[in-house]
């Protein structure tokens, strides 16, 4: 666990935040929608900040050199 975390916190680390949720297209629906509701899930949703760290997507293994028994 220590060694992710030193990783992740590293200058040369492969991290990213990837958002799961599209805030452009939530801000187009809250100009077009009349429902009170329906507004008022869609702000809530402008508030909140969801998505996820992607770590080592940029890792790439070579099969050169692998040699696998079985």
């Amino acid at each position: 666990v220590m060694k992710a975390l030193l990783y992740i916190t590293g200058a040369n680390s492969d991290v990213i935040w990837h958002e799961e949720v599209n805030y452009d297209q939530i801000r187009a629906q809250l100009k077009r929608v009349q429902n009170a509701g329906k507004r008022q899930k869609l702000e809530k949703m402008l508030t909140k900040r969801r998505g996820v760290y992607l770590v080592g997507h940029k890792i790439v293994l070579s099969r050169e050199g692998l040699e696998i028994e079985f």
